[in-house]
């Protein structure tokens, strides 16, 4: 199937899909992105390994019964397991998480094409808070069940006055499809945040990290 078509089948079973607002810069997107890829003007750009994706973008994805989770060592070290782009609630004194809600700032029309792909297939994301004056490490491990799975996640990190917190992140993908997060970062006054990123994927695997 096309982008078009595989839209249009799996809409309704995306993130924020009941929300009006949400659906119609969806179809903006989708409008754009077909437009640039029918405009004999930019054939040339797009004929390349990149939109290559946009036309052999095999989506799958369904809700997983494999639960996340999170273990806490020594207060202040969190680790936690992210299975399919999904993160279970969970709060404490020094942080709290919940599942992405639509916001102005994460649902939006871009001039990135990769990032409007994000939003156009949004199924997965969470937020992360870390609260006033606290000071944590976050081990998180990247887990998809199925190898077969697409994932476009939202994922958004705040980090309140006076924080810090040190976010060491695994991507560990066997499969070759496509996975594409986005992260919001939010830095209040004085707080600092030390974010790194370690991959163990397939090589043919195609992993976009935007923040």
């Amino acid at each position: 199937m096309n982008l078009e078509e595989i839209y249009f089948k799996n809409k309704k079973n995306l993130l924020f899909s009941e929300d009006s607002n949400v659906s119609e810069i969806r179809n903006n997107i989708l409008e754009k992105l077909l437009s640039k890829k029918y405009d004999s003007k930019n054939k040339k750009k797009y004929n390349n390994d990149e939109f290559n994706i946009f036309d052999k973008i095999n989506y799958k994805f369904e809700k997983n019964l494999i639960s996340s989770s999170i273990r806490v060592y020594e207060e202040r070290i969190y680790n936690f397991d992210i299975v399919d782009g999904h993160l279970k609630p969970f709060e404490d004194s020094q942080i709290k998480i919940s599942p992405i809600q639509y916001k102005d700032n994460n649902i939006s029309d871009e001039d990135d094409d990769i990032i409007n792909l994000n939003t156009l297939f949004t199924n997965g994301g969470y937020e992360i808070e870390i609260k006033k004056s606290k000071k944590i490490t976050i081990n998180i491990k990247n887990i998809i069940s199925n190898s077969s799975f697409t994932t476009f996640q939202k994922n958004s990190i705040i980090c309140n006055q006076n924080s810090e917190v040190t976010i060491i992140e695994t991507f560990e993908d066997k499969s070759s499809d496509l996975n594409n997060i986005f992260q919001s970062i939010e830095l209040k006054k004085n707080a600092k945040l030390n974010h790194i990123i370690i991959q163990k994927i397939n090589e043919n695997n195609n992993l976009f990290l935007n923040s």
